[in-house]
């Protein structure tokens, strides 16, 4: 009979593993994610602000219109210089529920970053600066145009790098000369746009229903992982006891 449990524990075993294997969440496959057309929308009123303080530069690098594609276009170019740059090593984009003492803003959902500037993923692991999450809730344009030219005129005894590459030789902050190269200019509609897209509410339920499946899927497989290893350890003491008869019984002959 307790042979019968221990291949029955084995038989559980391999299915679980096969389970594992084979459960769509735990394949390559694409999540439910937000395209950068998507975030597009929410952004417009920082290139409506960007196009204002920087007019020329702005005609020069997007055109004359402030519209949905150019901030697609900037969204990803300013991610690309953001990660590019290394701003992801000193930098978290995750506000966790133990950060309230900072005021970086209300905890983040998991459905607020599953969108594709946040590929490759962003939420980092180190904070030796601040969270930038919801930074466009905290700083404005014009904060972070001096801050990336000279970061301790915003933030005294800061360790944080200057970034005057970002910027034409010309500009000064003793004379508040201001002139972004493209990259500098989209790299600043970046970071004043993190925090103002909200995801949609049939992409959150998509989202909430795949991460509850994950974990309903994930707790069975486990579950059965359990129950197989009970019947082979089972099943191993049954094969010591048959030896070790085997020998007593030599032994007596």
């Amino acid at each position: 009979m307790l042979k019968v449990i221990s291949y029955i524990g084995i038989a559980v075993l391999c299915v679980s593993m096969l389970a594992w294997r084979v459960a769509p969440q735990f394949k390559a496959i694409q999540p439910e994610i937000a395209s950068v057309q998507e975030l597009a929308s929410s952004v417009l009123p920082a290139l409506t602000k960007v196009q204002k303080r920087f007019p020329n530069e702005y005609k020069n690098y997007f055109g004359a219109e402030v519209n949905a594609e150019v901030a697609e276009e900037a969204l990803t170019l300013g991610r690309d210089v953001y990660v590019a740059e290394g701003c992801w090593n000193c930098h978290t984009q995750w506000v966790r529920e133990n950060d309230q003492n900072f005021n970086w803003g209300k905890p983040s959902e998991i459905q607020e970053v599953r969108h594709e500037l946040m590929l490759p993923s962003l939420i980092g692991n180190r904070r030796v600066g601040p969270d930038l999450f919801r930074l466009a809730d905290r700083q404005s344009l014009d904060w972070h145009a001096p801050h990336l030219i000279k970061p301790s005129t915003t933030s005294p005894g800061t360790v944080m790098p200057a970034y005057p590459w970002l910027f034409e030789k010309e500009s000064s902050l003793d004379t508040w000369t201001i002139i972004p190269k493209k990259k500098g200019l989209a790299l600043m509609i970046y970071l004043d746009g993190l925090g103002r897209w909200e995801p949609s509410e049939e992409l959150t339920t998509k989202i909430k229903s795949e991460e509850r499946s994950k974990a309903e899927s994930f707790t069975i497989a486990i579950y059965l992982a359990v129950i197989g290893a009970y019947g082979l350890l089972m099943f191993l003491s049954i094969k010591r006891g048959d030896a070790s008869r085997r020998n007593s019984s030599r032994l007596t002959l």
